[in-house]
């Protein structure tokens, strides 16, 4: 009698049954092959069976082929749902992208209170505020400032409000509002000190952004000034990481939001003409280079802002059929899987701006739109 190797005791009962009838019953199949054949014998005598090796390959292929389209259907539903759920923007709206443009904040703030002289300040606007951390810390800093932070996420605007109230800080005021809002209702007519904004490319499409540099020169009183912070996608020496972020500009590209033509954000360099149109006087012109490298104070903050921006942004890039959910995937998790290598490196590029605004009044003290 042919013993298998996997065979059960006499009183077992283990069986294998083979779906579409090709092994009937309760058989076993014999790991050593019989004459050139696999040995299948029935539970119940042992009677050895030759069987065509053949068959059972064949049976196996037709399984492979249809677990093969079971995931392929799978697949394609879940990208087809992300597809119908993906809002035509790019949105970043996680708490893991609050850390960490905070923390690239902490950076540059700094700065700030050794270029400009807070003390004749009377109003600050900071201009897409999120949670509030640099009016905050402003007002905590500048008691006799009154700093209003605007923000079209509601929830960021709760959060800032309930810390303010918690210290106690009577001087800081967040609303639910973008720029255009806050010009029509009349703040115009009490211009800003000065308007702070930072880190907004995600929020803005190209097409806005002149609209935004009006308003915001609108709303700064002559003589007082803009301070804008940008950043770009980080140049690593991980190439699934590289190609992440070439996918996302591709992405922006293809909906209209792309500031460059070329391999990067791009709205860096743009946004110093933009403010030379408004004849905004810039003061200084600051460049930054931020590690984010595997030994790099910032390395576990870009982590979670990797993690979040790939789970934000994949409706967005699937929606513009560039790239099947299974490619995305598999990029998006190899650079990850990177970005916590001990050998990972990259740097941020950040541009921050300092402008006094110059614009001439009329008569009527309002700002007169250059020609």
């Amino acid at each position: 009698m042919t013993q298998s190797l996997f065979a059960p005791n006499e009183d077992s009962s283990d069986k294998i049954s083979k779906p579409g009838g090709s092994i009937q019953g309760s058989q076993q199949i014999s790991a050593r092959p019989k004459d050139g054949h696999m040995c299948i014998w029935s539970s119940s005598d042992r009677d050895p069976q030759p069987a065509s090796s053949t068959s059972v390959e064949h049976e196996i292929v037709r399984l492979q082929q249809q677990l093969i389209a079971l995931i392929a259907c799978i697949s394609e539903r879940r990208a087809a749902l992300y597809r119908q759920a993906a809002p035509c923007r790019m949105a970043w709206t996680s708490e893991s992208k609050e850390e960490y443009n905070y923390s690239l904040g902490e950076l540059l703030k700094e700065l700030m209170p050794r270029l400009i002289d807070y003390s004749p300040f009377r109003r600050v606007l900071d201009v897409a505020c999120g949670a509030g951390s640099w009016a905050l810390d402003i007002a905590r800093r500048y008691p006799k400032l009154w700093v209003l932070g605007i923000d079209n996420n509601a929830a960021y605007i709760e959060r800032a409000t309930a810390i303010a109230l918690n210290e106690g800080l009577s001087n800081v005021e967040f609303l639910p509002k973008d720029i255009t809002e806050v010009a029509v209702a009349g703040y115009a007519k009490r211009p800003f000190d000065m308007i702070h904004l930072q880190f907004v490319a995600s929020e803005i499409t190209p097409a806005y952004l002149p609209t935004l540099v009006h308003t915001l020169a609108e709303l700064c009183r002559q003589g007082g000034y803009i301070v804008w912070s940008e950043v770009e996608l980080p140049i690593p020496n991980s190439l699934p990481c590289e190609q992440f972020c070439q996918l996302i500009i591709a992405a922006l590209r293809a909906a209209g939001r792309s500031f460059s033509p070329g391999p990067v954000l791009g709205i860096t360099p743009l946004i110093g003409s933009w403010l030379h149109s408004e004849r905004c006087c810039i003061e200084h012109d600051l460049a930054h280079i931020i590690d984010v490298s595997a030994d790099a104070a910032l390395r576990k903050q870009f982590l979670m802002q990797a993690s979040e921006l790939g789970q934000q942004v994949r409706p967005f890039v699937l929606n513009c059929g560039i790239v099947s959910y299974e490619e995305y995937e598999r990029l998006f998790q190899q650079t990850l899987k990177d970005i916590q290598m001990l050998t990972f490196c990259g740097i941020c590029y950040a541009r921050t701006i300092i402008a006094r605004c110059e614009r001439p009044e009329d008569p009527r003290g309002t700002l007169v739109k250059p020609t």
